[in-house]
């Protein structure tokens, strides 16, 4: 990538979706495909995963992926959020 600015118009123009084709979005990059998801824990925005490749990607496989790594992500900081609601300490002392 050219720049930090065409990877985030990339992510943010994928939305919580699927983009075939980035050239859409940056001439330069017509054979890459981009797949975001957004970070919810607790009720709150935390953010999003994505996943950059070529356009000849595995989708299928890559969403089923990154599926499973965004509940883990996001399994992880809403039960760290129910903890400090608990009182617990999120390190397990």
């Amino acid at each position: 990538f050219n720049s930090k600015q065409d990877i985030i118009s990339i992510i943010e123009q994928a939305g919580n979706d699927i983009l075939i084709n980035c050239g859409d979005v940056e001439e330069h990059y017509e054979d890459v495909g981009v797949i975001s998801k957004d970070l919810i824990a607790n009720g709150k925005s935390m953010g999003k995963i994505a996943i950059i490749g070529p356009t000849r990607m595995d989708y299928s496989n890559v969403i089923n992926t990154l599926e499973y790594v965004a509940s883990k992500i996001m399994e992880h900081f809403s039960y760290e959020g129910i903890q400090e609601k608990e009182g617990e300490s999120t390190d397990g002392k």
